[in-house]
């Protein structure tokens, strides 16, 4: 060993995402470091340098996990990074799903530096997601630190989320995913929405593509009010990028069709006036037009309330009332006989 007092030494490491030790000055030809690795090997390799000496190498050092810490969820787009604890352990954007398409996603048990738990075999880890109505997988158990889900989300949106926790074994911090965009499947119907509706984009079941707090609101015969018609896929998404004319119709024997409608953007409105009192609802349909051909949509029944008294109707024997019709009767007078009393 040479007595050298002067030189300075740099000391670098060929893992990737550990902080180097950077340079310290020889003492007596020699000087010692502070190494943390970060990052699981077979070998990770410590190289020194200095001006005018011969760089040196070190033994490949093994390095192992640390201790069980926390769940890591990789979704399709992105993959699994031992050590890199400034990018989460990962890398690669989340890519786009399709509402009602399966696709995996990949549960890893990981230490604080995001190195899998290769040994663990025993734990159960459950996974859950923020789309409000698909179905959430069953449990499964880890193999070698790490498991594979199957999922499928059917509420398009700009991201959902998909949380991993233990349910059985060792416990492990939760993990939750980057962002899911999810996109609507392709057209499949119209939806029809009533007043005091609300629309619910991923809903199938009943009432399909309406929350079930919804509560019909009663109309008033010969009031105009407001019917929204959505382009959607199979689950109630809306679709945007296929916009043609839709026509409505009642099943009111006695109203007005409305004037048919262009879709923009997925989505157009209708002004229907309702004229026959009916206790049970009457059912909006709605039809696509030309290019919009094969589309259909059937509103729930709408209640309709009698309008304001405004005048008195007659009838006589022979006659029947028909409420919402122009005259509000049907038949004819039964002939009367001079002298004799009827009933009006």
């Amino acid at each position: 060993r040479i007595n050298d007092n002067t030189t300075t030494v740099t000391l670098l490491t060929d893992d990737p995402y550990d902080t180097n030790p950077g340079a310290a000055g020889l003492v007596n030809g020699t000087t010692t470091f502070g190494v943390t690795l970060v990052r699981v090997s077979t070998g990770t390799t410590l190289n020194a340098s200095a001006a005018g000496y011969a760089g040196g190498a070190s033994d490949p050092a093994p390095v192992t996990y640390n201790a069980k810490d926390r769940l890591q969820v990789i979704v399709p787009g992105e993959s699994h990074v031992n050590g890199w604890l400034a990018n989460a352990g990962k890398t690669g954007p989340p890519a786009p799903q399709t509402a009602g398409l399966a696709f995996g996603a990949t549960v890893y048990a990981t230490d604080a530096y995001w190195n899998t738990r290769t040994d663990d075999n025993v734990t159960s880890v459950g996974l859950t997601t923020q789309d409000p109505y698909d179905a959430e997988p069953s449990a499964r158990g880890l193999v070698s630190g790490t498991t594979q889900f199957s999922l499928t989300l059917v509420t398009a949106t700009t991201g959902w989320t998909v949380t991993a926790s233990t349910s059985a074994g060792s416990f492990y911090s939760r993990g939750t995913s980057t962002a899911v965009p999810v996109l609507a499947n392709s057209s499949t119907a119209l939806l029809v929405t009533l007043p005091g509706e609300i629309w619910a984009a991923g809903k199938t079941a009943a009432p399909a593509g309406i929350t079930n707090a919804s509560v019909i609101s009663t109309q008033t015969a010969g009031t105009p009010f407001q019917v929204v018609v959505r382009q959607v896929d199979a689950y109630n998404n809306l679709i945007t990028g296929n916009d043609f004319i839709v026509a409505m119709s009642a099943d009111d024997p006695y109203d007005a069709t409305p004037s048919d409608q262009a879709l923009t953007v997925g989505i157009t409105t209708f002004n229907p006036v309702l004229v026959t009192v009916s206790t049970t609802g009457w059912r909006f349909t709605a039809l696509g037009v030309g290019s919009g051909a094969g589309w259909v949509g059937t509103s729930r029944p709408m209640p309709v309330n009698p309008g304001p008294a405004v005048k008195f109707q007659v009838m006589l024997l022979g006659e029947t009332t028909v409420p919402g019709s122009p005259t509000g009767k049907s038949g004819s007078p039964t002939a009367q006989t001079a002298g004799s009393q009827f009933t009006v």
